[in-house]
């Protein structure tokens, strides 16, 4: 078999990224996307030929206006495959605290982000899908203690 048959073999899995942006309050940032139903984090699907580090500062700046460096990873999660038989492998990296010009200064990515909104920690259940919460949760704990990245599956 030669390379190109063998490579056409092997698994396909999605690769995605995420940033943390808190403000002055301690309050995340979350973005209502038109094609989901629950709050997410801003971020989205690693391209061909990028690292997760860099689709996560694309993403940022694609969705919201705004130009941050990805600090720290904080987890990677492994999510089994669903009904669509799709497998995620999620990279979440502290990105930064935002003071009120920089709030200002966000815009939106329309065709994907409805609104984004920061909440208090506490409250994310109420908005995040539960997978999402608690690779959320965990990646919180690591950012306020362990400082050790993480490696979760769900």
């Amino acid at each position: 078999m030669d390379k190109k048959e063998y490579q056409k073999r092997l698994p396909k899995k999605r690769v995605s990224a995420a940033g943390l942006i808190f403000n002055d309050a301690g309050e995340i940032l979350i973005v209502k996307t038109t094609y989901k139903k629950h709050w997410s984090m801003p971020g989205g699907t690693v391209d061909q030929d990028e690292s997760p580090k860099d689709a996560c500062k694309r993403e940022l700046r694609e969705e919201l206006g705004l130009d941050l460096k990805p600090g720290k990873l904080l987890s990677v999660s492994y999510e089994w495959p669903k009904d669509d038989g799709i497998e995620v492998l999620m990279f979440y990296f502290n990105c930064s605290v935002l003071g009120q010009e920089q709030i200002e200064k966000i815009k939106l990515q329309e065709e994907e982000i409805e609104k984004y909104q920061f909440i208090k920690i506490e409250k994310i259940r109420e908005f995040l899908s539960e997978t999402t919460s608690r690779k959320l949760e965990r990646a919180i704990e690591i950012l306020k203690g362990e400082n050790k990245s993480i490696y979760l599956e769900y």
